[in-house]
């Protein structure tokens, strides 16, 4: 019988009891810590390479769009210490950095670059100093053989004399635009027009079998022909006028 307050009637088991309960803890923490250096091994090891090497991990490529080609300048004159790969024919020469194109019969000066595609742009700074009636000048190419690709051509021959003064410079008449083969009206263009003194640019675009040529930032009906060749030599065309060139600038596209 347990009185109220006194002591357990077997005090020797109720010490081995006692006893008893932290060894049953201690095992439960053993088997705790056993486990979680298990599970920590296991991803250590599936992190880790065949060669012992950290696995990194890397987003998945995404594929991005090809940037679309873009204009870009294949040559540019540079009459600064001279003709810079030029072949000038007589009546042609290069002062104070500029070509000078002075003769009274016709010539043709090529340009030193052979396009890679059809797809360019010719630009040509340029002044008319004198242009007598019956002259022209222009853009043009011609294929290995000789032949004529295209043309765009300033033809100098006002139908008014009177009411024009060559000396002041300019060319008051027609312009012609020709692409190989053409007939008109889609492969050959004319039309009355005035190129004004003081410096100033033309432009001819070839655009696959196509010409646009652009007197003074002032494009004209674009016309077509039979497709071209390849490899065309680009030619500065002149008769009589006397044409001072700053600067030739060619741009491929595609």
């Amino acid at each position: 019988m347990i009185s109220d307050g006194g002591p357990p009637e077997n005090p020797e088991a109720e010490t081995a009891s006692a006893q008893r309960k932290p060894r049953r803890t201690l095992a439960l923490v053993a088997i705790v810590v056993v486990l979680l250096a298990i599970i920590a091994g296991s991803i250590w090891a599936a992190t880790r390479s065949p060669s012992g090497a950290t696995v990194a991990t890397h987003a998945t490529p995404t594929a991005t769009a090809t940037k679309a080609s873009t204009p870009h300048v294949v040559y540019q004159s540079d009459w600064s210490h001279g003709v810079d790969g030029w072949k000038l024919p007589a009546g042609a020469k290069i002062s104070d950095g500029h070509l000078v194109l002075d003769s009274s019969g016709s010539m043709e000066v090529e340009i030193p670059y052979v396009p890679k595609t059809r797809n360019y742009t010719i630009d040509m700074d340029f002044q008319v100093v004198y242009a007598p009636a019956g002259s022209h000048f222009g853009l043009t190419a011609r294929n290995a053989a000789g032949e004529r690709e295209y043309l765009s051509q300033m033809e100098c021959t006002p139908m008014h004399q009177g009411a024009w003064n060559p000396a002041l410079g300019g060319c008051a008449g027609a312009v012609t635009v020709y692409a190989k083969g053409g007939t008109y009206p889609s492969g050959l263009f004319t039309s009355d027009y005035v190129i004004h003194g003081g410096p100033q640019t033309l432009a001819l675009e070839l655009k696959g079998d196509t010409v646009t040529f652009c007197p003074v930032n002032d494009c004209l009906v674009p016309v077509s022909g039979k497709p071209m060749d390849t490899a065309p030599h680009l030619i500065i065309d002149d008769r009589a006028v006397k044409l001072v060139v700053t600067r030739v600038t060619i741009t491929e596209f595609s």
